[in-house]
């Protein structure tokens, strides 16, 4: 929206620049005294920064009078953005005075995104060492919708919100300004001047303004304006009539209160001659190329001055009935928090310490519970407004021992949010509840987990909690799929992190660490994304642990990403464990350090890229097929105790093996059998066993720019009837390439110094075999055939 607010007023300045420099040719030919300039401008106050820019150009003008156009361009730190084009006439009256009167359009986009035309004009009296100035503002005064001003606070035992309004303000200003003290250059010096020889003037400037608008709960800014201003004129490096001013300002109104500010101005001649100019403009002439000094942009109010209504939850769209306060000076918490009743918003303090559970919090339906220092989002009944409620007070901290009670029971359409639970069977249960939020909570200690959901009904959301160091789990949920589950933390429990039956949405930046068995396990389908989330060190020694375990399928709309950014390092046994079927793309994601594979999988008939598969027990990268569309690429695979790569089955046509690198195993860099597909450019090296070891090349396979460097025997295999080229095979410590037959085309490969045979064929060749080199290999077999 800023970008088109911004490109139509560079559009204007373009238009109104183009025809000032028109309106100039003539000028320029007569080499006028009073010659347009550029203004740059930055200033900082205490409730923003802003930069401005500033053109001057002169229309016309004869000895004693001058038209010229005045257009500014502002950006603010609040991505806001004015422009202003004013026509203005200045006259010098009997040589000792000027008078002035000026027109402007200015057009703003304003912080909140609302945008405002306004009319202004303003009258100049200025002599060589004063000026008096007076401006007046007339806007478009209609109130706009501000939302991001919406507000909510708790009055009168419910809630009320008030929506964000903004309005342009009509207004006057008025200032006097003097000249307090001057130090003038050597006259007509034109040459050898420096910065300690330049015009200098000190100013002051004191003035009012009032600005309002008639519209309800807008208050009026009105208030005092003081600025001094230190201006160096002539400046050498830019030229005659140059200028540079330092400047300070206070104002306060009882809107903004006291606001300070400092400004730095830089003016640059842009007439003919520029900066070669011989002449410099002095006393009234100086003056009147005077900046027109106005109000910087269009004054406007914003804030919560909607009329206050009542507000309902925005998770169940509810109306909230009313507000209790619970604390741990309340007698009967439990019973205070149900007698609330249905749609209420309970509020628990911690600011007088531990509130103790000795029965369960029963929520009632549509309730919610909000610890102090959270906040939730609440909509106006009337208006629709959204705005932020923060809940007073401090976080609680809800104690249940060693009562065997779950600590809070759901209803239906709850939000539980910002309490620290400990203690009881479980922090927060329901049984075939639905629409629920449970967000922002801390859970540890309880005896058998944090959260355990049974018979779930859907609709809801699990995001921002911590449920750690309970004696079975963290997070339990059964039933019909979670809309979010994210940014949750599950870690030490004495079985199990995270299980979850389903998930309508995305599963994301979830931490599983540290469980006695697995971390995150999804039993049923995730129509979203699996993305960034952390399991590590999951399974104690002489247990099962896998760090991610997904059974049903992830499916995501098009060609979107499927799973990706999720680590999985240090488990007892895989890091990432996928049963189902992914709709979607599989990348960036490590699984290092797992005692079995890294990452497994059984059918791939997707793209599978820019993985990371480490230092794990078993494979570091364990496929059942390589299915039609499969592709396999970018993938690096370094330091498992068997192989990098490891297809349990066969690479089918329509797939893609290319770009892999797969260093340092203890058996094979890349172990399959039937290859049908395309294998292309994949790096083996280092490995104890074979770089390349599979059964056949098929009849439609591609097997080509391979290389296989410092393993057993570089490729082993037993029939190619397909194409084979431009492999290369170096340093390793049997055979370059160990083939049974060749059926196929086996051309331009390369063998060079591997310990035993370059190639090594235990039939004759039976099918093309062309352009096969090698050199330096220890027992021969330098050529194919």
């Amino acid at each position: 929206m800023r970008k088109q607010v911004m490109k139509h007023l560079y559009l204007n300045y373009v238009v109104v620049l183009t025809f000032v420099i028109l309106c100039q040719g003539t000028a320029q030919a007569r080499d006028e005294l009073w010659q347009p300039y550029l203004e740059l401008e930055g200033r900082g106050t205490t409730i923003r920064s802003a930069g401005q820019g500033t053109l001057f150009a002169p229309i016309w003008q004869d000895e004693e009078s001058l038209i010229f156009a005045d257009i500014r361009g502002l950006g603010t730190d609040g991505d806001a953005g004015e422009g202003n084009f004013g026509v203005a006439y200045r006259k010098i009256i009997d040589t000792q005075y000027i008078l002035g009167a000026n027109l402007f359009y200015d057009f703003r986009h304003t912080e909140v995104n609302n945008e405002y035309h306004q009319g202004a004009f303003g009258l100049e009296f200025l002599t060589t060492d004063s000026g008096l100035r007076f401006n007046a503002y007339i806007p478009d005064q209609g109130v706009k919708y501000a939302t991001q001003a919406n507000a909510a606070f708790i009055q009168g035992g419910t809630v009320v919100v008030q929506q964000g309004l903004e309005a342009a303000y009509w207004g006057l200003d008025l200032e006097a300004e003097r000249l307090l003290w001057h130090r003038t250059s050597c006259d007509n010096c034109t040459t050898n001047r420096h910065l300690g020889n330049l015009d200098m003037e000190l100013w002051a400037s004191i003035g009012v303004f009032h600005f309002d608008n008639d519209a309800a709960n807008f208050r009026n800014i009105t208030g005092p304006r003081a600025r001094t201003e230190l201006r160096l004129y002539d400046i050498p490096s830019l030229g005659q009539d140059s200028r540079v001013v330092l400047s300070g300002q206070y104002e306060y109104d009882e809107v903004r209160s006291d606001v300070f500010g400092a400004m730095v101005n830089l003016r640059i001649p842009i007439g003919p001659g520029g900066s070669k100019k011989t002449y410099r403009l002095q006393g009234l002439d100086r003056r009147m190329v005077a900046p027109i000094v106005r109000d910087i942009d269009i004054v406007t109010n914003t804030g919560a001055f909607g009329t206050p209504e009542m507000a309902k939850f925005s998770t169940n769209l509810l109306p909230i009935s009313n507000v209790t306060t619970i604390d741990g000076n309340t007698v009967d918490p439990e019973g205070d928090f149900f007698a609330a009743g249905p749609n209420s918003l309970v509020l628990f303090d911690g600011s007088f310490s531990t509130i103790t559970a000795d029965t369960t919090f029963q929520f009632n339906d549509g309730q919610v519970a909000l610890g102090g220092g959270s906040s939730i989002q609440v909509i106006g009944c009337d208006t629709g407004s959204i705005a932020t409620l923060a809940a007073p007070g401090t976080r609680p901290l809800i104690d249940g021992g060693l009562n065997p009670i779950d600590l809070f029971t759901l209803a239906q359409d709850n939000t539980i949010q910002g309490l620290d639970l400990s203690g009881g069977d479980v922090g927060i249960y329901g049984d075939g509840v639905g629409g629920f939020t449970i967000d922002g909570n801390n859970i540890s200690g309880a005896a058998l987990g944090g959260i355990y959901l049974e018979n779930n009904l859907g609709g809801g959301v699990v995001e921002n909690n911590n449920s750690s160091n309970n004696d079975f789990f963290g997070i339990d949920v059964g039933g019909a799929d979670l809309l979010s589950l994210s940014n949750n933390t599950a870690n030490s429990n004495g079985v199990l992190g995270m299980l979850i039956d389903g998930v309508d949405g995305d599963v994301s930046g979830n931490t599983t660490n540290d469980n006695v068995e697995d971390g995150l396990v999804i039993l049923g389908d995730v129509s979203g994304s699996l993305i960034n989330n952390m399991a590590l060190n999951n399974g104690l020694i002489g247990s099962s642990g896998t760090g991610i375990v997904i059974l049903g399928d992830i499916n995501t709309s098009g060609n979107a990403v499927g799973i990706s950014g999720n680590i999985a390092n240090g488990n007892y046994d895989e890091g990432i464990f996928l049963l189902g079927d992914v709709n979607g793309t599989i990348s960036n994601n490590i699984t290092n350090n797992n005692g079995e594979d890294g990452f497994q999988m059984f059918d791939v008939d997707i793209l599978f890229t820019n993985n990371t598969s480490n230092g794990n027990g078993d494979d570091g990268f364990d496929f059942d097929r390589l299915l039609s569309g499969g592709q396999i690429v970018n993938n690096s695979a370094s330091g498992n105790a068997e192989s990098g790569f490891d297809f349990d089955d066969d690479i089918l046509a329509g797939s893609l093996i290319s770009g892999n690198t797969s260093n340092t195993n203890s058996e094979f860099g890349y172990d399959f059998f039937d290859m049908n597909g395309e294998f292309r450019d994949n790096l083996a090296d280092s490995n104890i066993l074979d770089g390349f070891n599979f059964a056949d090349v098929g009849a439609g396979g591609i097997f080509e720019g391979n290389t296989a460097n410092g393993n057993l025997d570089g490729f082993y295999f037993d029939e190619n009837n397909g194409l084979f080229r431009n492999n290369v095979a170096a340093n390793n410590t049997e055979d370059g390439f160990d083939i049974l037959i060749n059926n196929g085309t086996f051309t331009g490969n390369v063998a060079n110094n591997n310990d035993e045979l370059g190639y090594n064929s235990v039939f004759p060749n039976n099918g093309t075999a062309t352009m096969n080199t090698g050199s330096g290999n220890t027992n021969g077999g330098n050529t194919f055939p």
